[in-house]
C-alpha cells in the first residue's frame, strides 16, 4: 500500500458559492480542501471565510470504500486512505466525535483527495472505463 501524500486526519472539505471562484460557467461552486485544522479556513480564490456574509461550507468527506466482490455489492468497509479507519467510523483516531466522513465504492462521489491517490482509487477508475 502506498501512503497517501495527504494526511487524511486533517481533510477538511469545503465549497465557495461564489460565482466568481466556480471553475467555470454553469458550474455551482468551488470545492477546495484544507489540511490543517484553521478554525477560520479561507477559500484559495476569494478569501471568504465560514463567517462571511456570503460564507463558505463545510462538506462531507466521503472517502473510497474499495468493493471486494463489485457483483455482490461487496465492500472493504475501510478508507482506501487510511485502512485503519472504518467507513461507518464516527470517531477519529483520537477518539473525538467525527459526523463530517462518509463512504461509497461509487467512484464519482469519492471527494476525499488522499483516497484520490491510492492504488485501490486508481484501479476502480481504469476498470470503470472498460
Amino acid at each position: 500500500m502506498v501512503t497517501p501524500k495527504i494526511d487524511p486526519a486533517k481533510i477538511r472539505l469545503y465549497r465557495c458559492m461564489g460565482a466568481k471562484c466556480a471553475p467555470k460557467p454553469g458550474v455551482l461552486g468551488f470545492s477546495f480542501h484544507t489540511t490543517t485544522m484553521d478554525p477560520a479556513p479561507k477559500c484559495p480564490k476569494c478569501a471568504r471565510t465560514p463567517n462571511s456574509p456570503k460564507p463558505i461550507y463545510r462538506m462531507v468527506l466521503v472517502h473510497f470504500d474499495a468493493p471486494v466482490d463489485p457483483d455482490e455489492h461487496e465492500h472493504t468497509n475501510v478508507r482506501a486512505c487510511d485502512p485503519s479507519q472504518e467507513i461507518t467510523s464516527k470517531r477519529r483516531k483520537d477518539g473525538e466525535p467525527d459526523t463530517w466522513q462518509g463512504g461509497t465504492g461509487c467512484i464519482s462521489a469519492v471527494s476525499c483527495p488522499a483516497c484520490k491517490e491510492t492504488q485501490a482509487f486508481k484501479d476502480a477508475v481504469e476498470a470503470a472505463k472498460l
